[in-house]
This record gives structure tokens, C-alpha cells and sequence, in this order.
């Protein structure tokens, strides 16, 4: 697990699994098993999404995490927790996904064109949008395979 997800469900998740996790740092994504070509980088809901993808300041680092997950040969996998509300099981629901926060309102067309030109670029990237109740067990599947 990256060393920076110290305060994340899974954490939990993985005790009360007997799953042992090591921190550690990871220059793309938040957990990785030994040995395994999958890295999956935790996302809490779309709204963390859309900050890392749909604003320009934060893509750069995805940018490089898709770059590295590519280097190392490893699939980069983004688990996205939802809620009822959002009404997104997958990338094409993302067109019409919208949040208001502080009177603020983000809308998710960018982000859905944002997703879909990052997946081009990198085809070696999905997105797995899940109920948040079910993101830790999607997780360790995905690093099962």
C-alpha cells in the first residue's frame, strides 16, 4: 500500500480480512501486490475523480503515474467509489454526473472527456466505478486476478 493511504479504508478492510499491508511509497497508484502486474490507485467518490483528472494542476501527475504504470508493464486500475446519487456505473455515465459543494457545481462532461483522451493515451488504464461500500473488496479482487 502507498505509505501516503494511511487513513483509508483499507486499511481497516485488510485487518479485519487478515491481509497484511505494507506501507510503502509508489510512484503510481496506491496498492500493488508482489510479483503482480496490477496497480490500483483508490479513489473515495467522482468528486476526488474530477479534482485529479478535470483540473489542470493535478493531471500532470497522472500523467506520469500512467507513464510509470507503462514502463513497468503493470495495468493501472482507479477504483471509484459512488454513491445512489451519483448515478455512474461507468465512464459514458459520467456526461451526465454533476456535484454541487459549497455552492460550487462541478459537472462531469469534461471529466468524462478528460477520462476517455486519458484511456486513449493509455490503453493500459481502466476505471472501475463501485458502490463505496464495495471499493476495498473490489480492490483486493483486482489485485487477486
Amino acid at each position: 500500500a502507498d505509505s501516503r493511504e494511511g487513513k483509508s479504508p483499507m486499511v481497516d478492510w485488510c485487518a479485519e480480512h487478515g491481509i497484511i499491508i505494507l506501507p510503502q511509497y509508489l510512484p503510481a497508484g496506491d496498492y500493488t501486490v508482489a510479483n503482480g502486474n496490477i496497480i490500483v490507485d483508490r479513489k473515495d467518490n467522482i468528486l476526488e475523480l474530477y479534482k485529479d483528472f478535470a483540473v489542470s494542476k493535478n493531471r500532470d501527475s497522472y500523467e506520469n503515474a500512467a507513464l510509470c504504470a507503462q514502463v513497468a508493464g503493470k495495468q493501472l486500475v482507479y477504483v471509484i467509489g459512488t454513491d445512489p446519487s451519483d448515478h455512474v456505473e461507468g465512464i459514458s455515465d459520467l456526461s451526465q454526473w454533476q456535484c454541487t459543494v459549497k455552492n460550487q457545481t462541478f459537472v462531469g462532461t469534461y471529466l468524462h472527456e478528460q477520462i476517455l483522451r486519458h484511456q486513449a493515451m493509455y490503453p493500459h488504464i481502466n476505471f472501475t466505478f463501485v458502490k463505496r461500500e464495495e471499493v476495498c473488496q473490489t480492490i483486493w479482487d483486482t489485485l487477486s486476478v
